[in-house]
């Protein structure tokens, strides 16, 4: 069980050496022309003047000499296996959280998040830095909410002490909440095996198929989006046509690099009726497309109705998944509502929370 608390002046050791293996392994890049001798230079060595610096900024902040920033830590058996940052001034910013690789995906960057956000109070906007390469963290933030800005600040540390440069990005958490529009999927037919295999290898999310991808919206946006959705829903529901897929195609996407989540879906065959109405939708909704990820448009204009059956699979654990798939996977099923969600973070709390939810029967 991860419990986060306040640092304390003796936990700075462990402080650092967790920053040290985050640091080496996430910063190094080959493209950039970044080096793990260019990041040993950047941690500093005992002794030296750089690690000496940046000892006394955490001294002074646990000390509470510095009462506009605060660092929390994230201990596992009495390990100090994370730790965040945080300053309250102009700009409320997260400015550093690290978690120990090991440690990555299992909720402890989420809850060094959320102590940070409690700490900060209510913030019109909070700020992160972020490597530009560095694309789990942006995926991290992203999924919390945070929005990447046309800032790419400069790195002032590495001009002061002569070191190379890593390139950053700016991001913001702000009012915006995530919307998205999904069918739930009600299977008639599936392999005994599936239940286990998804409670193993899966979150907790009801079987469905997005129709509008998760994008970015003025609350004061959503009555308009749900009015238009009302209209294309409630034209569907006169025609008392149902929806019937069967899903009899597997996909295995290990992600393109080796530290990206996997996934297994499956795949429904061509089926006039979703998409036909996933068109509508998509059409209708297309001024609301602010969306979380780049790549989403693609996914709605190259529409393949789909379940996903394993999801945020990890090297070996991916390859485990997959050696325990059976061969009698085809599922069968038929839609029984359309979801119109609306969060302010990717998470299956937030998903299963009645009031982010406007259900339609179909």
């Amino acid at each position: 069980m991860n419990k986060i608390s306040k640092a304390k002046l003796s936990d700075i050791p462990e402080i650092i050496q967790v920053q040290k293996q985050t640091w080496l392994a996430t910063y190094p890049n080959k493209d950039i022309g970044i080096t793990k001798e260019d990041i040993t230079k950047r941690l500093g060595n005992p002794g030296d003047e750089i690690l000496q610096k940046r000892i006394e900024n955490w001294q002074n902040i646990i000390n509470n000499l510095d009462k506009q920033k605060i660092i929390f830590i994230a201990k596992e058996n009495k390990k100090i296996v994370g730790f965040a940052i945080i300053t309250n001034q102009e700009k409320p910013t997260v400015s550093a959280l690290y978690v120990l690789p090991n440690f990555q995906g299992q909720g402890v960057g989420k809850l060094l998040l959320q102590k940070s956000f409690d700490w900060l109070g209510n913030q019109p906007k909070i700020f992160t830095y972020v490597a530009s390469y560095n694309q789990k963290a942006i995926d991290f933030y992203k999924k919390h909410g945070f929005q990447a800005t046309t800032e790419t600040p400069k790195d002032e540390f590495a001009t002061k002490n002569n070191l190379k440069p890593i390139p950053t990005i700016e991001m913001v958490f702000n009012i915006k909440k995530i919307y998205a529009v999904y069918c739930i999927v009600k299977l008639t037919k599936q392999p005994n095996w599936l239940d286990d295999f998804r409670k193993k290898y899966d979150e907790a999310y009801d079987f469905h198929i997005t129709l509008k991808q998760a994008a970015y919206i003025e609350e004061s946006h959503f009555s308009e989006i749900k009015e238009m959705l009302d209209g294309i829903l409630n034209e569907f529901v006169k025609t008392k046509r149902k929806i019937t897929l069967t899903f009899d195609k597997l996909l295995l996407d290990e992600g393109e690099k080796k530290e990206e989540s996997g996934y297994i879906y499956l795949f429904s065959e061509n089926n006039d009726l979703i998409d036909d109405l996933q068109t509508k939708i998509r059409n209708e909704l297309i001024d609301y497309s602010d969306y979380l990820n780049p790549k989403s448009i693609d996914y709605e204009y190259d529409f393949k109705p789909h379940i996903t059956i394993a999801r945020g699979l990890v090297g070996d654990r991916f390859n485990e998944a997959v050696a325990e798939l059976k061969k009698d996977y085809k599922c069968e099923g038929e839609i029984t509502e359309v979801i119109l969600s609306c969060v302010k973070e990717i998470s299956v709390g937030e998903a299963h929370n009645p009031n982010n939810l406007t259900e339609y029967k179909i």
